[in-house]
């Protein structure tokens, strides 16, 4: 017997019944900060270890997205591992300015962009293949959606602080509204 609180992993994911993703969090946390503190000593050029971070370091933090509906600050936590390493890759110092490490190299920056984009890219290829899913999903998916966008329209986020640790749709909508997207269902047209 296993408790509903207690991890177990599933296809490299730690999941729990009662849907807390938090000891997939602290295990992807304590797994990239060692690999972080290895590529930092490691003799590699700094375009190996520029690729191993936007390879490996960002995959195995990615990968995980489709099951943990990661927190803004627990985003950020994320990022700034692997902005460090690609910092530490090109030997500059770790206080140095964030943002520049986030410009696209043609920028003039190092090219590590935020993971926001990775999950916000997540989120709507899930929210779209369940909403363009043929039967039951697709079906229960767009009622849902229908309920949440008449809920949700006109509340600020700010207002819902609970609800949104806890609901990866309210997240999506509230991502895709800062999008200002327009999704096509069929005949029907939707912008959110």
């Amino acid at each position: 017997f296993l408790p509903p609180t207690s991890p177990f992993k599933h296809l490299g994911v730690l999941l729990t019944v009662d849907l807390n993703y938090k000891p997939q969090l602290t295990a992807t946390l304590t797994d990239i900060r060692a690999r972080v503190q290895h590529l930092r000593q490691s003799p590699l050029t700094t375009g190996q270890k520029q690729r191993i971070v936007e390879s490996s370091l960002r995959g195995s933090i990615t990968y995980g997205f489709v099951a943990s509906p990661y927190t803004p600050a627990e985003l950020k936590s994320l990022d700034s591992l692997l902005t460090r390493a690609t910092k530490q890759a090109y030997r500059l110092p770790v206080h140095m300015a964030t943002a520049a490490a986030h410009l696209d190299k043609s920028k003039g920056g190092l090219g590590c962009h935020s993971l926001e984009i990775e999950q916000t890219v997540c989120n709507i290829q899930r929210l779209t293949r369940s909403l363009n899913a043929p039967g039951a999903l697709g079906t229960i998916t767009k009622a849902m959606l229908d309920m949440q966008m008449q809920g949700v329209d006109g509340v600020m986020a700010k207002h819902l602080p609970h609800l949104l640790n806890h609901s990866l749709r309210v997240r999506q909508l509230l991502s895709l509204e800062k999008l200002d997207l327009t999704m096509q269902l069929g005949a029907t047209e939707i912008h959110l």
